[in-house]
């Protein structure tokens, strides 16, 4: 799996990403989930933010591991 840039192109259907966001200078990684119609909302526990515009890479989640 590679980062996909979000000037690349963006998810095409609404499902649970990780993702690369920007804030104060620094990058992370997180999960985020991604809607067509509303864009990039913040992970369950951060639910009260709402709406986050800064993100600049995403991937889909590897498959786990097979046992």
């Amino acid at each position: 799996m590679q980062w996909i840039s979000v000037k690349d192109r963006l998810p095409e259907k609404s499902d649970i990403y990780l993702a690369v966001f920007v804030e104060n200078g620094k990058s992370y990684s997180e999960r985020f989930y991604y809607s067509p119609f509303s864009g990039w909302m913040m992970p369950v526990q951060w639910q009260d933010e709402g709406r986050i515009d800064n993100i600049t890479h995403w991937m889909k989640f590897p498959e786990p591991p097979k046992e």
